[in-house]
């Protein structure tokens, strides 16, 4: 093994891994606080925005389970 020039203390090997991982997950959060944002602002203002008329609330429903089943399918896919 090789000596390092000080002392008796071994080299070790650099993990060039690091900051990628590092970046893959900052990547990821930005994705899910876009993907989180946009989803409040169509579920409290999409009627608003988009001028829908939603009385029994099926629009509303519809966001959150395509949200919900967006996240469920993500975790599955990751891992």
């Amino acid at each position: 093994m090789a000596k390092a020039c000080f002392g008796d203390k071994r080299l070790r090997p650099v993990n060039r891994s690091a900051p990628m991982v590092r970046h893959r997950f900052l990547e990821g959060a930005r994705m899910t606080g876009l993907a989180l944002m946009m989803f409040i602002g169509l579920f409290a203002f999409g009627g608003q925005l988009l001028g829908w008329t939603d009385y029994d609330g099926h629009i509303q429903l519809g966001l959150f389970a395509a949200f919900l089943f967006g996240i469920i399918c993500g975790y599955r896919t990751k891992g």
